[in-house]
């Protein structure tokens, strides 16, 4: 019996149901409709301060290799837009990790809310290039500590054909990287040293040739402007 009324009251209590699923619908609309302006003005703001952090990220990143070569400082910059960081006034400094954050929670309300969910092309390639920074600085640390060695050798250290190989195998691990890195001043500069290097090398196999004499030197410090050492 008690299954019978259920099933005779079961329309009746389902109209109901909708009945009231309307009313909150309706009661909820001003607020879905205040909710959605306001997500599309706080999109709005976001993709400006996503614009302006891409400019700065490529202004101020370490894109660049300075006549002294600071990597402590240069890992620092990348470290710091992998963590987060908020300043005294619960600002966001610049910092990739902390507006990617703020883009995940913007995207949930959206969702939320059945909006187009906010996305930032130059976010997406910042998190690229942080990546590709880090492998770049790591081959400049490389270089030069095999720089700072080289050029601690005196001239009758040097085993030519042992440095030939050093600098011919830096210029091919830095080569390799060409594709990924090839347009930044970073790669150009480094490079570009290790290949004036290739060049030094060959100069140097010419200059340990038995055949020169010391005429062949004096005309050499005259065209170059240089001394020879006592030893």
């Amino acid at each position: 019996t008690s299954c019978v009324q259920h099933v005779q009251t079961a329309s009746k209590i389902w109209n109901v149901l909708k009945k009231r699923m309307y009313q909150c619908r309706t009661m909820l609309e001003d607020t879905c409709t205040r909710e959605q302006t306001r997500l599309r003005k706080d999109s709005a703001d976001f993709v400006a301060k996503a614009n302006a952090f891409r400019t700065w990220f490529k202004m101020n990143m370490p894109f660049a290799l300075d006549a002294n070569p600071e990597p402590d400082l240069a890992y620092s910059a990348i470290d710091t837009q992998r963590l987060m960081q908020i300043a005294h006034d619960g600002e966001n400094l610049h910092c990739l990790a902390s507006i990617l954050v703020d883009l995940k929670d913007l995207n949930t309300q959206e969702e939320l809310f059945d909006l187009q969910m906010t996305q930032h092309e130059g976010l997406q390639r910042c998190t690229v290039e942080l990546v590709k920074l880090k492998h770049v600085w790591d081959l400049v640390c490389v270089f030069l500590a095999s720089f700072s060695r080289w050029t601690e050798l005196a001239w009758f250290q040097v085993k030519l054909d042992v440095l030939s190989q050093d600098v011919q195998e830096l210029y091919e691990l830095v080569a390799q990287s060409q594709e990924h890195h090839s347009g930044w001043p970073v790669y150009v500069a480094m490079e570009e040293k290790l290949r004036t290097s290739l060049e030094a090398v060959k100069l140097m196999h010419l200059l340990q040739s038995p055949v020169l004499r010391q005429r062949h030197w004096k005309q050499l410090l005259r065209v170059t402007g240089g001394s020879l050492l006592n030893e």
